[in-house]
């Protein structure tokens, strides 16, 4: 799970112009060069018993490109204190997340799907497109950076060693669900 992450935080922000991927043995550090914390993070961080060193770097650069971001704290990230550690630095808890593994040729089969229900993967301007407009109708209004950071990456998902798959749902013409 923490491998993936880090490829959805990490692969196309490395390819974006003006986009910055650290990935030091201490941490990684995505910055996209959008003005967006949904597109801009730190997340693998190992650090050693004193993170302040740390955050303090990672404050300053994003302070130094104005930019916010969001890191993110995994069940491996090192000290066992960083959650404590960001929040004495002055971060507030945002939200969380939660990740699972399964075995997909084990799983029971699944309920059926909504009549009229197709998915496909988006590999066209325009499919992107679609997913993007559904991922930004998670906030009210709706986040413009993330259409605009998905118009941008558009070209670079499309590209066929490209990791990442996204994948629309339709209800007739209409997009209405996504997953990566």
């Amino acid at each position: 799970a923490e491998a993936n992450l880090v490829t959805h935080m990490t692969w196309v922000q490395s390819r974006l112009p003006g986009g910055r991927v650290e990935s030091a043995g201490d941490l990684v550090l995505s910055d996209s060069g959008i003005p967006c914390d949904t597109f801009n993070f730190v997340c693998r961080a190992r650090l050693g018993e004193d993170p302040r060193p740390a955050i303090a770097r990672v404050v300053s650069y994003f302070g130094s490109v104005r930019r916010p971001f969001s890191w993110w704290v995994g069940p491996r990230d090192r000290p066992p204190g960083l959650g404590q550690a960001l929040l004495d630095a002055g971060f507030a808890a945002a939200e969380s997340e939660v990740a699972m593994e399964a075995d997909l040729g084990a799983l029971a089969p699944a309920a059926p799907a909504p009549e009229g229900l197709r998915i496909e993967r988006a590999t066209t301007a325009d499919g992107i497109r679609d997913y993007a407009r559904v991922v930004a109708a998670n906030w009210s209004p709706p986040d413009a950076n993330v259409i605009g950071f998905y118009e941008l990456a558009s070209p670079i998902l499309r590209r066929p060693d490209a990791p990442i798959r996204l994948y629309v749902g339709y209800l007739g013409e209409t997009p209405v669900a996504t997953a990566e």
